[in-house]
């Protein structure tokens, strides 16, 4: 191949990449965007959380893991589609595809492993928080199971893509450029297999976040339900005792009277007893000869009685005196008889 045919190749394929990355600015401005929020929000984050937070607390232990890996992600994912995208049709370095396509998913599937092992030890704080706490060793080993994991998933990206030396037609010259993309010498089966694989995987990690994310938001309804009712309860009695107070007050207000009310009450009482006195006069009249009667009859019977106890009683005690007498006779008598002998 001659040098004029080298030049006018090289220039044919600089053309073909220069028309081909016009129609990827919009992508790659997207790419830029998407990498400039990436460094900033979770450069934030680690900020915030590395020296801006007075409590470290166990329960963040992920959360500053998981925003270096999103900032290694976006980092390697939107500056590889960028170099990809600029490069379309001169990307020779087949190491260099190979080792980005991997790192890309690998940090891909590790944010995504990451987000699942917040969700389980979140699950773990709410719906079990007595029987089981992720220990700082546990969640240590967490972090090794998913890099482990994601390494494992990412191996057949470094057989499946590479760069690839494609013949193009332009304005009747038959031109190679070469591409980063899946490798032409690995059969369609195994890299359409890879990819339903990780289709799955990306699905059976969505389903499990979901489940646990539903059960903590189950969890936190019933908690929530149940101090609402226990607060309703608390605010109705403190209504009912609040209405009973004033009922009270107001009941205890209402039976005061002055004493100008309590004067005038006695007055009225007064006058009408008097009206009631005159007219019942003569028929008090009649009924208090018999009252008295009957009194006197009463009060007559009762000293009678007390007189005849009275009675009865001095003629036992004067019974029991007699006999105490004589016994005290007959207990002297043989001694005086005795006395006399001798």
């Amino acid at each position: 191949m001659n040098s004029s045919t080298v030049a006018a190749f090289v220039n044919h394929l600089e053309i073909l990449n220069k028309d081909k990355i016009v129609s990827l600015i919009p992508n790659m401005v997207i790419l830029t965007l998407y990498l400039i929020a990436g460094i900033f929000g979770n450069g934030l984050v680690l900020y915030v959380y590395s020296f801006k937070l007075k409590s470290k607390t166990d329960d963040r232990y992920f959360i500053p893991c998981l925003a270096l890996m999103d900032m290694v992600a976006c980092v390697i994912g939107a500056s590889f589609s960028i170099a990809v995208n600029a490069n379309q049709f001169t990307f020779q370095s087949n190491l260099i595809c190979k080792l980005m396509w991997s790192l890309n998913k690998f940090t891909s599937i590790s944010s995504g492993l990451m987000l699942i092992a917040i969700a389980v030890q979140r699950y773990i704080k709410v719906c079990r928080p007595f029987k089981s706490v992720m220990s700082i060793n546990s969640k240590r080993l967490a972090i090794k199971l998913i890099i482990a994991v994601s390494m494992l998933v990412v191996v057949p990206s470094g057989f499946l893509y590479g760069v690839n030396d494609e013949l193009i037609e332009n304005d009747g010259i038959n031109i190679t450029v070469y591409r980063c993309t899946v490798d032409s010498d690995i059969d369609r089966r195994y890299d359409v297999g890879y990819s339903v694989f990780l289709l799955f995987f990306c699905f059976a990690g969505i389903l499990a976040i979901s489940i646990l994310y539903f059960l903590i938001m189950k969890a936190i309804y019933t908690q929530e339900s149940f101090w609402k009712r226990k607060r309703s309860n608390q605010n109705m009695r403190k209504t009912e005792q609040k209405s009973n107070q004033k009922e009270n007050e107001e009941t205890s207000q209402s039976y005061k009277i002055s004493e100008h009310d309590l004067k005038q009450f006695e007055n009225s009482n007064a006058i009408g007893e008097e009206s009631q006195s005159t007219n019942n006069c003569n028929d008090i009249n009649n009924t208090n000869g018999n009252d008295l009667n009957r009194k006197q009859g009463s009060r007559f019977g009762k000293v009678f009685r007390r007189m005849i106890r009275n009675k009865q009683l001095k003629r036992v005690a004067k019974r029991s005196l007699d006999s105490n007498k004589k016994n005290v006779f007959f207990k002297r008598k043989p001694q005086q008889h005795l006395s006399e002998g001798t």
